[in-house]
């Protein structure tokens, strides 16, 4: 494994020259927020260019490399998890309306509180009273993937959230028994696996969480290369919070879906 961090693909020799010269032109002002690609299932409800890929199918957004189709799985290190605190307006919303209506990371504020109050987390919306908007627990990772070309050291926002709240906390969970021993959370494999779930007449795309099992080819622990490299990432996003940026406009889900972690 290379010692350096590997954010686009491969690329030929002469470019790779010219990258290590630093100009980057073009680009002045980008670094004011931080928008890592996303992790992104294809859920029915896609539109435009998802169309081209199964129901079902994870993908790394905005280049859209497959990570597995519908049923697959994947092993991932947490770089750096976080909770975000958000207010969604209602699916039947002006199309100039972001999904997002507000958002903290303040654990005390009242929308934090609502958010984690199941019996009250939801409002009338302002500008409709018969919609409503929703308060939410956005459990957020930068990932690394591993054992799929192009991706490896890659880090990756992973986003889930109602529907996949629950593979949210699992995520917790594993993490909160694993680094009783005071290892870091990078220091840990996992493994999702890519499942459809019903819930009444609604079924919805998502992912299950689990250490890795024998038909994932990596063990449970990050090898010392990869723990050092992975840490000074830790402390980089961990600093960099406020400026992580997520992009959750690509695809509005139908008002009959369950949304999960990808829209």
């Amino acid at each position: 494994m290379s010692d350096e961090l590997i954010t686009t693909e491969q690329l030929p020799q002469y470019l790779i020259d010219r990258a290590k010269q630093g100009n980057a032109t073009g680009m002045e002002g980008a670094q004011d927020f931080l928008t890592p690609p996303r992790l992104k299932i294809c859920q029915a409800s896609r539109k435009g260019e998802f169309l081209d890929y199964p129901e079902g199918t994870v993908l790394v957004t905005p280049t859209n490399d497959i990570v597995c189709g519908p049923e697959g799985y994947f092993a991932f290190t947490v770089l750096y998890r976080y909770e975000q605190f958000c207010v969604h307006n209602p699916y039947n919303r002006p199309d100039d309306m972001p999904l997002i209506r507000e958002s903290t990371f303040d654990m005390d504020s009242d929308i934090a509180k609502r958010a984690r109050d199941f019996d009250n987390n939801t409002a009338p919306f302002p500008e409709d009273p018969k919609e409503v908007i929703k308060y939410c627990v956005h459990y957020n990772s930068v990932i690394v993937i591993h054992g799929v070309p192009g991706l490896e050291n890659r880090p990756i926002m992973q986003s889930l959230f109602i529907g996949e709240a629950k593979s949210g906390r699992k995520i917790l969970d594993l993490l909160n028994a694993r680094c009783a021993s005071g290892l870091e959370v990078y220091c840990h494999n996992l493994m999702a696996h890519q499942v459809k779930r019903p819930k009444g007449k609604n079924t919805w795309q998502g992912i299950d969480i689990s250490n890795p099992t024998a038909d994932v080819d990596v063990g449970k622990y990050c090898s010392e290369a990869q723990i050092e490299m992975y840490s000074k990432l830790h402390e980089k996003y961990k600093a960099d919070r406020d400026r992580l940026v997520v992009d959750y406009e690509d695809e509005v889900p139908q008002e009959s879906e369950v949304i999960s972690d990808t829209l």
